[in-house]
């Protein structure tokens, strides 16, 4: 799986060449089982791009794809696809609740859905149940797995939208050695953009204005170089009001 380790680097370019690769050797061998991680990875690549529809459309296409070819986790990769999409545009009302508890209730690896819960709660203005789940969530052992840096960083979110600094120096901590690179989640299916930029979110619950507008313009950079277009964005956007805030005081 060199594609998905040159996309948790992010090395886009590099990662678009080894998915094409993939792409023309599933078709010459006629392998279905992995034939319809082309349509996945570019939906992927939709996705960071911002090109919403196109996601959506290749995501469905590689659902069905890869459930014809019997592969259980086509459901689940298409669906973070489509999940990472309206994360990056903050569409929290629109994200799909029930496979998340479901998650959470019945799966092993429950307590890797519990940060995106907080987060989605906490951009949905609830901030009362974010706050209990980010609490509960930070009570548990977090095993160090595939999943481990996506579930400090939804948490890192979680609590700069509902102001919550009890775990900031913690998740700050946790973060750090990991600022420079993307956080991504499943085979090269989703993206949160640069680590800096919840680096950044934390720096300001803990008071650290000057950090923090270094790590957003770090973020900036950086998502600009993975070519993640909407996490750019939100970056500057981010970066800006942090200055406005400043001038303000």
């Amino acid at each position: 799986w060199r594609a998905g380790d040159l996309f948790e680097l992010g090395q886009t370019t590099a990662w678009r060449e080894e998915a094409n690769r993939h792409a023309r050797l599933a078709t010459e061998l006629h392998l279905p089982a992995f034939e319809w991680y082309t349509p996945l990875w570019a939906a992927t690549d939709a996705m960071i791009a911002g090109r919403s529809q196109d996601a959506e459309r290749l995501s469905l296409e590689a659902e069905v794809a890869g459930r014809h070819a019997g592969d259980r986790n086509a459901e689940l990769s298409a669906m973070m696809v489509r999940f990472s999409d309206l994360i990056q545009r903050e569409a929290y009302a629109d994200i799909p609740t029930a496979f998340v508890k479901d998650k959470i209730a019945n799966s092993p690896a429950g307590i890797a859905y519990r940060g995106g819960y907080a987060w989605i709660l906490a951009g949905r203005g609830e901030r009362q149940r974010a706050r209990e789940q980010l609490h509960t969530t930070m009570a548990f052992t977090h095993a160090y797995d595939a999943n481990w840096l996506s579930l400090q960083t939804e948490l890192a979110e979680a609590s700069a939208l509902i102001g919550d600094a009890t775990f900031a120096g913690t998740l700050y901590a946790r973060l750090a050695p990991y600022a420079g690179r993307p956080v991504t989640a499943g085979r090269a299916i989703c993206s949160y953009g640069a680590v800096d930029l919840p680096l950044g979110h934390l720096a300001v619950l803990l008071g650290r204005d000057r950090d923090a507008v270094r790590h957003l313009q770090d973020a900036v950079q950086l998502n600009d170089s993975f070519g993640h277009v909407v996490w750019r964005a939100r970056a500057e956007r981010d970066l800006a009001r942090l200055g406005q805030a400043r001038v303000i005081r």
